[in-house]
């Protein structure tokens, strides 16, 4: 019979093979899963293009520029030509579009740092680029002088005419860098585009800086705006090349959105070529074709 010593020392071994054994398995099953987890997950490169397709969303950021993009006030669902564009390009990656709606200022950022993944078509300046890459343009715009359609306080579209006037402009918007060039001038800023037609139309202000889009589709809406398009920014205030920029949608800069900008782009030269964006501005009533005028001889960054 063997002492209690010597079965204390037997059990004590047993105890320490088993205990080693059971590691050797726990180590074994681990290095297993770091071995799973390290292999290639799907055919995908993990880039915006992936994103949307795996998620089957498209995020806009946007902030209210009518007709471009707005809530219907009946129904509380957004509306406009960037909505109704960037709809059916989310359909032909098999994704649904979702409007997130932020002071515009915010857009830009959102889509930079990713939280978002495109922007409202918006002008191109080089603070943008700095953090946005641009897709090729959507529509064209003319940059007007609006002034109150009662009492007009300025009596030309000329640089001598804005001297000394209150202008009021959008928060963020390209708009804000004219006023510095008119002698004597003074920014008056609004968070929107409607709020800066309010100021104008109660004669807060003497004029507003905004694309002539705006002002048709405010005054068609609204039919009690006393707003009106005294004439075209003059080129010396919008500076050269300018009076009528493109509008552009932004991703974030990088490989992250090389893919999914080539898809855009394609889409775009082809609703331009048969006649898709023709119809979705008319649907807003924007008729005029310097909306699409010359578009194929501008491209994005």
């Amino acid at each position: 019979m063997l002492s209690r010593g010597l079965k204390r020392i037997m059990g004590q071994r047993l105890l320490r093979r088993m205990a080693a054994g059971m590691f050797s398995i726990a180590a074994l099953l681990s290095l297993t899963a770091c071995g799973a987890s390290s292999s290639p997950q799907g055919s995908g490169t993990g880039d915006l293009l992936d994103k949307v397709k795996s998620s089957k969303v498209l995020s806009v950021a946007v902030a209210s520029f009518p007709p471009l993009e707005y809530q219907d006030p009946a129904t509380q669902q957004w509306s406009g030509v960037d909505i109704d564009i960037l709809s059916k390009f989310a359909s032909t990656l098999g994704a649904k579009l979702e409007v997130h709606s932020m002071a515009f200022p915010a857009t830009i950022q959102s889509v930079a740092s990713k939280r978002d993944d495109i922007t409202a078509n918006i002008f191109k300046t080089p603070e943008r680029e700095d953090v946005l890459t641009f897709s090729n343009p959507v529509i064209k715009y003319v940059e007007g002088i609006i002034v109150n359609s009662d009492f007009p306080r300025i009596p030309a579209a000329t640089v001598e005419g804005l001297q000394g006037k209150k202008i009021a402009t959008a928060t963020g918007t390209a708009e804000q860098a004219f006023v510095p060039r008119i002698p004597g001038a003074v920014n008056q800023s609004y968070n929107s585009v409607n709020e800066a037609f309010l100021a104008l139309s109660s004669g807060r202000v003497d004029a507003t800086f905004q694309p002539v889009m705006y002002a048709e589709w405010a005054v068609k809406k609204n039919p009690s705006l006393h707003i009106k398009v005294l004439g075209p920014v003059p080129e010396s205030i919008t500076g050269k090349g300018n009076q009528a920029p493109a509008g552009y949608y932004g991703v974030a800069k990088g490989d992250y959105s090389k893919r999914f900008l080539d898809e855009l782009n394609k889409f775009l030269v082809q609703e331009q070529s048969n006649g898709g964006l023709k119809q979705i501005l008319e649907k807003y009533g924007l008729t005029d074709p310097s909306y699409l005028a010359g578009l194929g001889n501008q491209s994005g960054s």
